[in-house]
């Protein structure tokens, strides 16, 4: 899901703690995913949350 890049600017352990590397892409790992609801969104038309916007947006 997440490619290298991604992680540029993040500490390693951060990485290494919540991500799991899986054919050359990081992907968030379950005990995270279980935490949270992911949803696709068209973010400037769908109504998703009211006020809250996400503080970064980064695929590959």
């Amino acid at each position: 899901m997440y490619s290298s890049w991604s992680f540029r600017s993040i500490n390693p352990d951060i990485k290494r703690d919540y991500f799991g590397l899986i054919n050359n892409s990081y992907h968030i790992d379950n005990r995270i995913q279980k935490m949270v609801t992911f949803k696709t969104v068209n973010l400037v038309k769908d109504s998703w949350g009211g006020d809250k916007r996400p503080v970064t947006l980064d695929r590959y």
